[in-house]
């Protein structure tokens, strides 16, 4: 899902609860930043560069854009959420990979 279309739909909930939230995206995502709802990346962005490895994938490796989200804002009954992804996700910081972590 793109950054638009995530705040769009982040946008659409929110004011279906009665909450005012600004129409501007970057506003909307340094809100959820200020709120701890969504986590900054090393560059104070809501953007995280990532490369996926899935162990049952046919592609070795996958580079994708995320915004993390916390899973208690995604799913209301914490129990609900999907099952853990069995591979390996290496963050990606402005010039080289500062992170990698087997999940």
């Amino acid at each position: 899902m793109s950054k638009t279309a995530l705040a769009d739909q982040i946008r659409a909930y929110l004011l279906e609860q009665g909450i005012s939230v600004p129409a501007n995206n970057p506003k909307l995502f340094d809100e959820m930043q200020s709120l701890g709802i969504i986590e900054a990346n090393e560059e104070g962005t809501s953007i995280w560069r990532c490369r996926i490895k899935s162990k049952f994938r046919l592609v070795s490796c996958t580079r994708i854009y995320v915004t993390k989200l916390k899973p208690e804002v995604v799913w209301e009954n914490i129990d609900e959420r999907l099952p853990l992804f069995l591979g390996e996700v290496t963050i990606a910081g402005a010039d080289k990979e500062v992170n990698k972590k087997r999940i």
